[in-house]
């Protein structure tokens, strides 16, 4: 039984960080990170919410820039 829960959890550690690395790519658009890792819209905004991992915009001088925030992301790095 360990070893299920440390593949699940390995998974999941995946998972978050290819989800970051997309958003990152993808210039903080949610469509496009979806597109990226071949979901859905509505299955990539489930794993967001899943894993706490929230989109926020923050102006910056030019102009509006999408970054993540929230105790599970690491996005805005």
């Amino acid at each position: 039984m360990n070893t299920k829960m440390a593949l699940k959890e390995k998974v999941e550690e995946l998972e978050k960080s290819e989800i970051r690395n997309a958003l990152r790519e993808a210039g903080w658009v949610k469509s496009r990170a979806a597109r990226m890792l071949g979901l859905s819209e509505r299955m990539f905004n489930y794993r967001l919410k899943k894993y706490g991992i929230r989109i926020r915009k923050d102006v910056t001088e030019d102009g509006v820039m999408e970054r993540g925030s929230g105790p599970e992301s690491s996005v805005g790095l």
